[in-house]
């Protein structure tokens, strides 16, 4: 079998050539024609499918400005094309959204910010009326870029724009608006933050404190702050729990996915947060090394020594009359000594300012539940003999049981590693659940289907114009010459009478009886004399 089907192989090549051959150069080259607009066709029809189309986002007025915004598309990896004077950025049309958020969010305006339609008032229009119709425009603007974000159905604007009545406090008062959309997905507080700055951007405000963005439900997506924490914009603390919650039944799922060992794996965090702002202040003193007190601050030192009385002359001229000795005080004697010192000994102050939205990692508590598929194929259990006396379907609703699985401690563990939150409040259920698989027939899908037809189509018609070229070849395919001593000998021959000069020949007659009986083969000998004679 093999040999032969080498040997077929072999052939193949001169096979091809033979059959070749027998076209005709006007029938090769009508083939080859048909083979090349049919590589062509497809060729043009995969380029036009799979050609990537480009919008224009943003036109520069500077090589900085363009410089900027291109910096911006690459930092986000948004691939992007200008023209060749460098200042209109295109990009990919998926990446509208994505780049149009980005440039709001820094303070760029996209290329669909035209105000022509506002400027362009007749004689009469007044600045009251230009006013209200470019609230009008902002409002229609924002509307068609906010329902142009993929999670976003549709979108309602109201703006409220300052008086202008020539006053310093009117120019310095900002607009107000207020959105509200109907989500057709989530729309996390981070994008709620991109879509006011953008509107901030879009009015002219320099923060996005006059922006209110609700949902078509009443929940608060953005509440007119810029308020941010540690673990990213949020506009209320259930926003900034949620955010953290997510952060880590993000990263439980994903340690459980490198196990390769479950189907599905769903986790619910209940997160604690201390939303108290804390501030600590810790002083310390103590002496310098080989000292008992500090350095020496400032010394006071007050001495004061006093002595008083009355003395007469030394020796007995002053005894001349009998005295009595009294207590008089008139010798006096007095000595006050004074000090004082102040020391200072080292100090260090340590200040410590705690953030609300801490984490209590001993107060939170997470949940996860596992689920592993076991596939059971109709065509195994067949196999088996599982399947006798009963049928598939049968089999199924008597097998279709969850099992609860033992749950291996180092997945806690692990778990535990990667949320921070202790073991004791960590719960892990693990099931296993039988998949089913029916027997399978030709396994294709519409696209197949049309593929197969598309290609059935093609083949079709270039085997309608190989059997049309063979079936002309044939036909003009010249039958055997016939000549005239051929003619002549199938003839039987005949007496010849003498005729008059009037009388035909009996070589004429014997050609004419033979273009009566044999009009085909005539017609084609005379086709072959005017060939030959051409």
């Amino acid at each position: 079998m093999v040999d032969r089907i080498v040997a077929w192989f072999k052939d193949l090549p001169k096979k091809f050539n033979e059959w070749w051959e027998k076209f005709s150069r006007r029938q090769k080259i009508t083939i080859i024609s048909l083979a090349i607009a049919t590589i062509i066709a497809f060729a043009i029809l995969i380029f036009a499918v799979t050609r990537p189309q480009y919008v224009k986002i943003y036109t520069a007025e500077t090589a900085k400005e363009a410089n900027e915004v291109i910096d911006l598309l690459k930092g986000e990896d948004i691939e992007y094309i200008t023209n060749v004077e460098g200042n209109e950025i295109s990009i990919k049309r998926e990446d509208y959204t994505k780049a149009n958020l980005l440039l709001g969010s820094n303070s760029f305006s996209t290329d669909a910010m035209s105000i022509d339609n506002v400027t362009n008032g007749g004689f009469f229009s007044t600045e009251s009326d230009t006013q209200k119709k470019y609230v009008v425009y902002l409002q229609d603007f924002m509307k068609k870029e906010l329902e142009s974000y993929s999670f976003v159905k549709s979108a309602q604007i109201q703006i409220n724009l300052p008086e202008e009545n020539g006053t310093l406090i009117a120019q310095n008062k900002e607009a107000y608006a207020a959105v509200q959309l109907e989500l057709s997905d989530i729309c996390t507080t981070d994008n709620a933050s991109a879509m006011a700055r953008f509107i901030a951007t879009a009015l002219g405000n320099d923060t996005t404190e006059n922006v209110t963005i609700l949902d078509s439900d009443g929940n608060l997506l953005f509440a007119g702050t810029n308020e941010t924490s540690t673990y990213g914009a949020a506009s209320s603390q259930y926003a900034l729990q949620a955010r953290v919650a997510d952060g880590m039944r993000n990263e439980v799922i994903r340690v459980l996915t490198a196990t390769n060992q479950f189907s599905s794996i769903e986790a619910a965090v209940n997160v604690v947060l201390d939303n108290s702002y804390t501030e600590n202040a810790n002083h310390l003193y103590w002496a310098p090394e080989g000292r008992e007190e500090g350095m020496l601050a400032s010394k006071d030192i007050y001495n004061s020594s006093s002595q008083g009385g009355v003395s007469g002359v030394p020796g007995t001229d002053s005894n001349t009359e009998t005295t009595y000795q009294y207590e008089d005080n008139q010798y006096s004697n007095s000595n006050v000594v004074e000090e004082s010192y102040d020391y200072l000994p080292d100090e260090s102050t340590m200040l410590q300012q705690i953030p609300a939205g801490a984490i209590k990692y001993d107060q939170s508590s997470l949940s996860v539940t596992t689920l592993t598929y076991r596939m059971v194929r109709e065509d195994d259990v067949k196999a088996q003999g599982l399947l006798d006396g009963i049928t598939w379907e049968q089999y199924k609703l008597n097998n279709d049981i969850r099992t609860k699985l033992e749950v291996d401690p180092d997945l806690t563990q692990a778990v535990s590693t990667a949320t921070g939150i202790g073991v004791n409040n960590i719960t892990i259920l693990s099931y296993e659940e039988p998949f089913f698989v029916d027997h399978q027939g030709l396994n294709m899908d519409m696209t197949d289907i049309l593929t197969i037809l598309l290609i059935v189509l093609i083949l079709g018609l270039l085997a309608f114009v190989i059997l049309r070229s063979m079936r002309q070849a044939k036909v003009e395919e010249a039958e055997p010459e016939v000549s005239i001593s051929e003619i002549l000998q199938s003839t039987p021959p005949e007496e010849l009478e003498e005729i008059g000069v009037e009388d035909k020949s009996e070589a004429r007659k014997i050609v004419e009886k033979f273009v009566e009986d044999n009009p085909d083969a005539a017609a084609n000998l005379l086709r072959n004399w005017l060939n030959e004679d051409i």
